[in-house]
Parts: structure tokens; C-alpha cells; sequence
């Protein structure tokens, strides 16, 4: 069967999918704002998919660094 991880990552772009579909269906907001509720939207995605990728292949996640250093 698929690992927990890749469930996770495809409901999650699910998620985003519909979200993103939603944003595109209102006509009530200005494009401007529209177009960077995308923006962000998307970077949070690939921050959040890179920091899933680099903590399944075996890189150390930001909890784990010490901090007195």
C-alpha cells in the first residue's frame, strides 16, 4: 500500500486544488488581490511539500536543531 506520506501530500493538493478553484470562482474580488491570495497560496504549498520531502528523505527538520548554538 502507499505510505502515510504520500496520502498526505495528495489531500493536500486536493485541498489547494479546490481552494484555488474556489478563489477563481468569485467574481467579487479584484484580480489584484485575487492574484496574490495565489501567490501566497502556492509558496505555502511548496514550503510545507519541500519541508514533507526533506523530513521523508531523511534531512533534518527544524525542530531537531539544537538551540544553544
Amino acid at each position: 500500500m502507499f505510505p502515510a506520506f504520500l496520502i498526505q501530500i495528495v489531500l493536500m493538493l486536493l485541498v489547494v486544488g479546490v481552494l484555488l478553484w474556489g478563489l477563481s470562482a468569485l467574481p467579487v474580488i479584484d484580480p489584484t488581490v485575487k492574484q496574490f491570495i495565489r501567490v501566497a497560496i502556492i509558496v505555502v504549498v511548496a514550503i510545507w511539500l519541500i519541508y514533507v520531502l526533506a523530513s521523508v528523505l531523511g534531512g533534518a527538520s527544524p525542530r531537531a536543531w539544537p538551540m544553544g548554538r
